[in-house]
């Protein structure tokens, strides 16, 4: 009789802790999929000019790189990923022809290596780099050059995005457009949603 209430209460006990650890799972699951997130900007009806590029091999690297070629006051960057050597360069480059570079990373990506290192040789520039202190992913891929120019897609700005992956980038010359994606990028800040 005792053994039967030692093991009635050992199993209660481990019922209240599944319980307790699934209640405790599933609010977060929850918060986070219901988290409050920042305004986003209103949608925005206009006649661009649009070039699409595909990769693997399709050119993504290199539109970027002479967009940015292109920068002489500013450039506002939101990414997931950034390792690949000319992007950074080309970066680099635009913030000493006098371009204001902003770059806006994802935490866990830039705790990688590869980010890492690419981030400190952009900090050692001179360009200002903001890295998410947000669990939720900073997942944007988009570049806005001068203000007219949008890049945007899935593509990260990898050696993998443009060699391996099969990814997509859209350019768009388009000011009505890159003010909307500037607004975006305004919105998304280190400790904010």
């Amino acid at each position: 009789n005792r053994r039967s209430r030692v093991d009635y209460r050992r199993t209660i006990r481990r019922w209240i802790r599944v319980i307790f650890w699934a209640a405790l799972l599933s609010w977060g699951l929850c918060s986070i999929a219901f988290a409050d997130h920042a305004k986003h900007p209103p949608l925005v009806v206009s006649t661009c000019q649009v070039r699409a590029l595909h990769s693997p091999h399709g050119g993504s690297a290199s539109a970027l790189v002479r967009l940015l070629g292109r920068a002489k006051k500013t450039v506002h960057v939101a990414i997931y990923g950034l390792t690949h050597p000319a992007l950074v360069t080309a970066l680099i480059d635009a913030q000493k022809r006098g371009a204001l570079v902003i770059v806006k990373a994802d935490k866990v990506q830039s705790a990688g290596k590869a980010q890492k290192a690419m981030i400190a040789k952009l900090r050692d520039a001179g360009v200002t780099v903001e890295v998410s202190e947000q669990s939720r992913l900073l997942h944007h891929k988009f570049g806005v050059v001068a203000g007219r120019w949008v890049a945007t897609g899935s593509f990260n700005w990898t050696v993998s995005a443009e060699n391996r992956n099969r990814e997509n980038l859209v350019v768009l010359d388009c000011p009505e457009v890159a003010r909307q994606f500037i607004e975006e990028w305004g919105f998304v800040q280190p400790k904010e949603p």
